[in-house]
């Protein structure tokens, strides 16, 4: 096709020529290069069919749901069950005076803090004396240790409240194979040290009066000095001033920091 036939396209057909041209032009180059088409459109038509081919044969893998087995735990070894239904042996502590053996045992009752933990004496395995720690002030009951020398065996019993600052603070002595409950102070005190202030021979106990609900961070505004009585026990004998407010060292295993 001549050039003038085509130009005449283009102006008697306007755009719609112009597209007419392009289109022939567009042909004659595929006429052209032929044999490059053919060998593109069955590259492609190959691609396609191996495209469809692999899809067919895929395996479709079927999700299988999360199969949770309950597993039970595991039991609880028998030497730690608890056995509430009765009354429960928390802590122990054996003294050897002489030839007797005491031995104190420290029982949380199943009823819990409302009854009130005890502690019970045995010299040679017979009970002697059973204490509640409602007697001495308390809910619950701890060992201390008296941190001094003395000429007898002293047990230390610490009472505590369910919550809150240590309640009382009780010792008990051995004498001539007889337990004496000497005295009870009130939990913080610190103390005992010994002075003789009499000079009677025997030395006074001496404890710091120490309140925590009363005095807090200002210390004691006194000590308070027992005397040791002919039956075994300490009765107050009288207050001394205590001007700079100082803490005695704590002699009953409490650990304050005094």
């Amino acid at each position: 096709m001549t050039p003038s036939r085509l130009r005449s396209w283009m102006q008697k057909y306007g755009n719609v020529g112009v597209l007419m041209v392009a289109g022939y032009f567009g042909l004659l180059y595929l006429w052209r290069e032929r044999l490059r088409v053919t060998l593109i459109g069955l590259t492609l038509m190959g691609l396609g069919f191996s495209l469809l081919i692999a899809q067919k044969s895929h395996r479709r893998v079927v999700a299988t749901p999360l199969v949770i087995t309950p597993v039970a735990p595991a039991p609880a070894a028998k030497g730690d069950e608890v056995d509430w239904s009765k009354d429960r042996l928390e802590d122990t502590k054996e003294i050897r005076d002489g030839r007797d053996l005491w031995r104190v045992e420290i029982w949380w009752p199943k009823g819990g803090l409302e009854v009130g933990v005890y502690a019970k004496f045995y010299k040679n395995g017979q009970l002697v004396r059973k204490v509640s720690a409602h007697e001495l002030r308390g809910d619950g009951l701890l060992f201390g240790e008296a941190e001094f020398k003395s000429r007898y065996s002293i047990i230390v019993l610490l009472a505590e409240p369910g919550l809150g600052h240590m309640s009382s603070a009780t010792l008990f002595s051995i004498r001539q194979g007889k337990l004496i409950q000497m005295v009870t102070v009130n939990g913080e005190m610190g103390g005992p040290i010994f002075r003789n202030y009499d000079n009677a021979g025997l030395p006074e106990w001496v404890f710091d009066d120490f309140y925590w609900y009363e005095h807090r961070e200002a210390g004691p505004k006194s000590y308070l000095v027992f005397k040791e009585q002919k039956d075994g026990t300490l009765k107050l004998w009288k207050h001394l001033p205590n001007p700079k407010r100082l803490h005695l060292p704590d002699k009953l295993g409490r650990g304050l920091e005094n």
